[in-house]
């Protein structure tokens, strides 16, 4: 691993960039110092906007490790990167519009998250109880328009409405037609059918019910059509390469595994929203069996320890728990010999009551991707069928996880 040199921007300069780049999700603009203290002291360390303006102006600031840690947790970079010292370089990853603060871009040695840190406080926070506004939606049509770069003079002209009109849209306090919604998401680039679907079924107060919903204004609109998907289905076939599936997950499996996405600067707000959200989940769906799950899982990846001994060992004894529920059907696909290894890693396989068409989420780096194309969704259908033969027979799961576990504990 390479190393960098000190950064030559001084503390003063890069808070302001930092201050300049980060943006409210609820005003649309800058957060302000006042603002940046009262979220940091809500996370448990003292400091007044004050003090931070006093930062920005000195010319050899000395924060406390402390201060700086916090500091730099706000804005989600590291505090190796906010002081300019010498850090281990993380090459930073190819990013879709809205992953980070408006016009941002990665410094050389930041890690940088998949949700930057104003994003997991949105979060977290929740919503708003939108569903009683007439329109539920409007602030995730402001978020939209803004990530798009799309000026309210701009897509009010779009729709014919006044400005004034859109303001209070995307306050929720006035409807949109639908067609007019249409016209905007179109216009804020939601083209996929499933996400508009999703967006248009919100506005109709359909979802008002759905435990995903207090997520509607502060998750990826990618991973809330996931989660309303998986909440929906009736049956789950999955195939895990590299990882196990998510409703299966021990939370602390959850942790260990988030932190390594995340490594070498677990945010802890990062990781326990990931606990939070699968956890919320599993209580949906496993622990009502609401959904039939049948996973495929490589056996590299039980052996591969996320975290340490405890928690591989404390997952395989979940899994031959899960085992026994009337639910789950779980096989394990040996490595080794002749078996059928399918192209392009993990997918989940969704199949969902009634008509509906089966889709398929492939993981990838930044977002899954949405496959529904009905051929592309049946060479899946038969990967998972293929995986099904390759793998040990259901029957003998559990006594394959036992072996499994055997050989962790003597390795480890």
């Amino acid at each position: 691993m390479g190393l960098i040199g000190v950064n030559s921007m001084s503390l003063p300069a890069r808070l302001k960039q930092l201050f300049q780049q980060t943006i409210d999700p609820e005003t649309g603009l800058p957060y302000t110092q006042r603002q940046a203290a009262k979220i940091i002291r809500a996370s448990g360390t003292p400091i007044t906007g004050a003090y931070l303006s006093k930062l920005m102006k000195s010319e050899n600031p000395t924060p406390s490790i402390q201060i700086a840690v916090a500091i730099a947790r706000f804005f989600g970079v590291t505090a190796e990167s906010l002081l300019g010292q010498t850090a281990p370089f993380v090459p930073p990853p190819i990013h879709s519009r809205g992953t980070l603060p408006v016009n941002a871009t990665p410094l050389p040695g930041e890690a940088v998250h998949p949700f930057p840190a104003h994003q997991v406080r949105q979060a977290h926070a929740g919503l708003v109880n939108q569903a009683r506004l007439p329109n539920r939606i409007g602030g995730r049509l402001r978020l939209l328009r803004e990530d798009k770069g799309v000026s309210i003079a701009e897509a009010a002209a779009t729709v014919e409405l006044d400005e004034a009109v859109l303001v209070d849209v995307e306050t929720g306090t006035v409807e949109l037609e639908t067609a007019d919604l249409n016209t905007l998401l179109v216009l804020y680039g939601v083209v996929d059918p499933y996400e508009r679907d999703l967006l248009l079924s919100v506005a109709r107060g359909e979802r008002d019910t759905a435990w995903w919903y207090s997520y509607i204004h502060g998750m990826p609109l990618w991973f809330l059509t996931y989660l309303a998907m998986e909440d929906g289905a009736s049956l789950i076939r999955s195939y895990f390469s590299d990882g196990i599936p998510p409703l299966l997950q021990t939370m602390d499996y959850v942790r260990a595994a988030r932190r390594a996405t995340h490594h070498p600067d677990p945010a802890p707000e990062h990781v326990e929203l990931a606990v939070r959200l699968v956890a919320e989940r599993q209580a949906r769906l496993m622990d009502t069996q609401a959904v039939k799950i049948w996973a495929v899982i490589q056996e590299s990846a039980l052996l591969n320890m996320v975290g340490n001994v405890e928690v591989q060992i404390g997952l395989i004894n979940h899994l031959i728990e899960a085992t026994r529920q009337g639910n789950v059907a779980l096989q394990v696909n040996r490595t080794g010999g002749s078996r059928y290894l399918p192209r392009g890693g993990s997918f989940n396989l969704f199949r969902f009551p009634g008509p509906a068409p089966d889709v398929v989420y492939v993981p990838r780096l930044v977002s899954d991707n949405l496959v529904h194309d009905p051929l592309e969704v049946s060479e899946y259908l038969q990967a998972h069928s293929r995986l099904s033969l390759s793998a040990e027979p259901i029957s003998e799961t559990e006594s394959v996880l036992k072996a499994i576990r055997d050989r962790i504990i003597a390795v480890g």
